[in-house]
């Protein structure tokens, strides 16, 4: 709350924080928030994929909008711990492995593809990546060619 508080003083924000469940992902951790579950990223690096949504609704920690009338008419209001998961290894081969993540929804998916080999033009990941539907790909270390 200090720490939160030193970024937005005098923002309610900063008091609502003791409401929510804090954790600490480590990497190749990750959770899942359905909709309309309040959340707030406090610091590190992460990766958060949303459905296609028009409906980001803001309440505090942030210099825009914030709209805490429609925020409290829509909120779930459940309780409980996190689910904090591990990716499930869905391909490994000699030279990169390929994780999944749970999705609890049929909009996206979320892999992880870790590279062990440090020549790029080496490993080819083609027969994964080739599909029908769009995709994105975030490089965390190194470089790719598409």
């Amino acid at each position: 709350m200090i720490k939160l508080n030193s970024q937005y003083s005098l923002d309610v924000g900063v008091l609502v924080s003791n409401f929510l469940n804090y954790i600490t992902l480590k990497p190749g951790q990750a959770t899942f928030m359905g909709s309309n579950e309040p959340h707030a990223y406090i610091s590190g690096n992460c990766i958060e994929a949303m459905a296609n949504s028009d409906n980001v609704v803001r309440a505090g920690l942030t210099p825009k909008y914030k709209d805490v009338a429609t925020l409290t008419s829509m909120l779930t209001y459940k309780t409980g711990e996190l689910e904090v998961f591990e990716g499930i290894v869905v391909r490994h081969q000699e030279d990169y492995f390929i994780s999944s993540f749970k999705s609890y929804t049929n909009e996206f998916q979320c892999h992880e593809i870790n590279i062990k080999n440090t020549n790029p033009d080496s490993c080819s990941i083609t027969s994964f990546i080739e599909s029908q539907v769009a995709f994105l790909l975030i490089v965390i270390n190194g470089q790719v060619k598409l």
